[in-house]
């Protein structure tokens, strides 16, 4: 699993080995508060970087290898506290 800044180019933020088995469900979460980047992997935080390049863009999953499937995404945005 892995945190993956794209910008130019992409700089692994951090990462970690995976390994599941077909027919596997996972919860897989992102936070982004300012400038720090948290992912939680059933409930549990995992990875964690920071992007001081980027003020705002996107989000996405990329499968490498295998197979991935999602039941849902939702993403939620909020104005950013600027105090």
């Amino acid at each position: 699993l892995r945190l993956v800044l794209n910008h130019y180019g992409d700089r692994i933020l951090d990462e970690i080995p995976c390994t599941w088995a077909d027919g596997e469900l996972h919860w897989l979460g992102l936070q982004v508060a300012g400038t720090e980047i948290t992912a939680m992997l059933d409930n549990s935080e995992v990875l964690r970087g920071r992007d001081e390049v980027l003020g705002r863009g996107g989000a996405g999953y990329v499968v490498d290898t295998g197979l991935a499937g999602f039941r849902e995404t939702t993403i939620h945005c909020g104005a950013r506290d600027t105090a």
